[in-house]
Order: structure tokens, then sequence, then C-alpha cells
């Protein structure tokens, strides 16, 4: 079983923010929470690898999703085999990543991060084109806003007060649309518009600024010195330090 130390030492590189973060949970809450950062991460960094064609991120991103049901280590790495040269070490252990997870709480993070791959790989296909504020409603709720509904179950099943799912979407797509804002020379040249056509700067962070206010009231919903508070401080301060 991977140990806490390893999991930290695999996580530092990748977001200091995460480290922070996890150094204040333990336990059963620590035990969930690593792993499933991990595999989220992991799946993340294939969508982001410059060096797979959107060809090939549309089939590895599928066959993750499809292997990712399987809950064996050697079926859900199966579709990496080959591509240790160009993906990072997070994504080439994701089946490990899934089969740390609790019993309890496996299969919903399982779940959710099946999903995350297929989102992916449909937006890959599509070659992350976001012509209208659906679109860009659509991206960030599959990439962010699920992923937020995904821990307030976590924090639930671990015996904390469950979040109204609509405050935890706002808040994955504020941070998310904030981040989309800042990394907009980025991902242009990776081949990615995210921005709505036409969409200017201004309209974009009037768009982030609508779910500002169920975003803080997410944040806002456990008090200070519970478990998950630091949890939504950070992720809520990044967002709003963006831009």
């Amino acid at each position: 079983m991977t140990s806490v130390e390893e999991w930290l030492k695999i996580a530092t590189p990748l977001s200091e923010r995460w480290v922070h973060i996890a150094r204040h949970v333990s336990g059963s809450l620590g035990e969930t929470l690593h792993p499933t950062y991990l595999l989220l991460r992991g799946i993340d960094e294939i969508e982001d690898e410059p060096r797979l064609s959107p060809t090939e991120k549309v089939t590895l991103l599928a066959a993750v999703g499809d292997s990712l049901l399987e809950q064996e280590r050697r079926a859900i790495e199966a579709p990496l085999i080959g591509k240790e040269n160009c993906l990072p070490e997070v994504s080439l252990r994701i089946g490990e990543w899934a089969t740390a997870l609790p019993a309890g709480i496996g299969p919903r993070v399982i779940d959710a991060s099946s999903h995350l791959a297929h989102s992916m790989s449909r937006w890959a296909r599509r070659e992350w084109a976001v012509e209208t504020k659906e679109d860009l409603g659509r991206y960030s709720y599959e990439v962010a806003g699920s992923l937020m509904m995904l821990y307030g179950d976590i924090w639930s099943w671990h015996g904390f007060p469950r979040i109204p799912y609509p405050y935890e979407v706002a808040l994955g797509q504020y941070i998310s649309i904030k981040d989309i804002i800042v990394d907009r020379d980025e991902d242009l040249a990776a081949g990615r518009d995210l921005w709505p056509a036409g969409w200017s700067r201004s309209e974009m962070m009037d768009y982030a600024h609508s779910f500002h206010s169920p975003a803080q009231r997410c944040r806002d919903h456990y008090p200070q010195g519970t478990a998950p508070r630091p949890f939504y401080d950070i992720v809520f301060e990044k967002a709003e330090l963006q831009v």
C-alpha cells in the first residue's frame, strides 16, 4: 500500500497548494483525499500532455475512462503501456491511485474519474472548441464543477454536513473559468480556444464573477477549524487571486 509520504512526494512538484491542503488532513480522510487527487491529476496530465496528439488523447482518455471501471490495477494501467516516455509518473500510476481508495467511497471516486476521462476525451475530439457561453458552462462543469461535487461527497462520507450541490458546482466553475482566463496564451499555443466566439476579457471576467457569490457560500459552509475548511480556503483564494 502506498504511504502518505509517497503520495506527498508525487504531489509536491505538481501542486504546492495541494500539499498544503494535504498536511491538514490525516487518518481515513487523508487516505481518501491523497489518492483521489493523484488519480484526477493523472487524468488531467494526459489531457495536457503536449507530446500526445489530439487523436491520441481522444483514444487514450476514453480507454482510461473505460478501464477505471475494471477496478483492477493491471486493467486500469493497460492503456498506458508504451506511454512511459510521454506521460508523467502521476499518470502512469493511476491504477495504483484508483486501487488505493477506501472501499466505501472508492466507487464514487472511480465513477467521477471515469466520467472526467470520458469528458476530456470528448473535448479533445472536438479540439476543445468552445463557441458559446453554453459550451463554456458545460466545459467548466465537466472538468471542475462536477469534481467539487465529488469532494463534497467525500466530506459527507466522512461525517461532515453536506454542502448544497449548486454551491459546489459554482466554486468549481469559478475556479475553472478564472484558470481559463489566466491560461489564455498557453491554451492558444496548444491549439485550444476555450473562450466563446468573440468574447472579450471583460466578458470572461463577468461570467466568472457570476459564480462568485455561490462559490463563496461553498467556501464558508464549513467553519474555521474544521477539516474541510483549509481545502475550500485555498482553492477559493487561488481563484480570487487569478487575474
